[in-house]
Formats: C-alpha cells, structure tokens, sequence
C-alpha cells in the first residue's frame, strides 16, 4: 500500500481513462432526455449555440482525459501537472455536485441508473485527481 501510495502517477492516469466512460451517455443524453423536439422549438441561433457548447465540452472532456491519461508517469513531476490535476479535481467535483444535487430531483426516473452511475464516476473522478494532486505535490 504505501508503494501505491508512494508512486501516485497511477492516479490521473486512471482518471483520465475514466473520461471516456461517459463517452455513451454523452452520445445517448440527446436521446434518453428528449432534446430532438426540445431543440425544434429553438430558433436556429439558439439550437447553434447549444450544440457548438456541447460540442465544447465534449471536446474538452475527451481532450483532457487524452491528454492526463497520456501523460503517465510525467504529470505530477511537475507543478503544472499537479496543478492541473488540483483544476480538475474542482472541476469534476462541480459536475458531481450539480449531478447530485440538481439534477438528482429532477432526472426522469426511465434512466435513474445512468442518474447514479454518474454520480459515482464524478465522484471517483474527483477523489482520484484530488489524491493524485495531494499525493503528487509531497513527492514531485
């Protein structure tokens, strides 16, 4: 244990792997939740703007989950590594939050095991990059 503990890289690489679980149920909101005719009811501006920031934060999520899960062994050897693993702590931490505490009343109940597994790996998320910027930060 305190090997595992010892050496902490192996903890944004695993986060960074875990981005792309939420990959299907990124594919699949627009589906599950309803938004085709949601967005038929949006002028064109509008449905543009909500696509091309959803796009965004697909992009970002998978290009940050790339970009940690590559980086193994390299990232917390420094203090932008251990920074950026402290940012998306904060980040995924948000996203849990707003999974659990907004979204948790209001998610239709047809899909309430995506509602928890969402939960859970925001939750994951966190801790990892938390511990990871912990534990990096006393070794680096």
């Amino acid at each position: 244990m305190k090997q595992l503990l010892d050496n902490a890289d192996w903890l944004p690489t695993l986060a960074g792997a875990l981005h792309f679980i939420q990959l299907p149920s990124m594919l699949l909101a627009r589906r599950i939740l309803g938004w085709d005719r949601d967005f038929a009811r949006l002028s064109p501006i509008k449905r543009g703007i909500v696509l091309t920031i959803g796009g965004g934060i697909l992009l970002c999520v998978l290009g940050l989950g790339l970009l940690v899960a590559s980086s193994h062994g390299r990232l917390l050897q420094s203090p932008v590594g251990v920074g950026l693993c402290v940012f998306l702590s904060v980040f995924w931490a948000y996203r849990g939050a707003v999974q659990l505490f907004v979204y948790g009343s209001i998610w239709p109940a047809s899909s309430r095991v995506a509602h928890h597994a969402l939960s859970v790996l925001f939750i994951v998320l966190t801790l990892a990059y938390a511990a990871a910027a912990l534990l990096g930060g006393t070794v680096a």
